[in-house]
Order: structure tokens, then sequence, then C-alpha cells
């Protein structure tokens, strides 16, 4: 089931399109939240991940590394 209430999601403080934000299919109570790297998008080690749905913001201390190929 998706979220019902929009979902916005930032990269290193660059804004990123959410294709799917809901239930992860055959887990229970697992959310997932898919989007669509740009070429905007910084490359590096300890990018922040900010996901924000009705003004809540996750906690950005959880970096991911990012690298082109």
């Amino acid at each position: 089931a998706q979220a019902v209430l929009p979902v916005t999601a930032t990269i290193g403080g660059v804004e990123v399109p959410v294709s799917y934000a809901g239930l992860t299919p055959g887990y229970v109570g697992l959310y997932q939240v898919n989007v669509t790297l740009s070429g905007g998008v910084p490359t590096g080690d300890n990018l922040p991940v900010v996901i924000r749905q009705n003004g809540i913001e996750s906690n950005p201390n959880l970096p991911i590394r990012i690298s082109i190929r």
C-alpha cells in the first residue's frame, strides 16, 4: 500500500524525486522509499539522506555513499 501523505526526499541537500513510498510487499510493517538519482546529486561518502512526510523529517545522521560508475 502506498503512503497516503506525500513523501519528499533529499540526498546531500539535493531534492530527489520519490517514485514510491509505502509498505514493502511481503514484509509486515516495513516501509520503503524509492528515489531516482540524477546528475545533480553529489557523490561521495557520508551524504545525508532526509525523508519528509507531513512536516516530520527522518534522522539526517544516517548517511549513504554514492559513487558513479
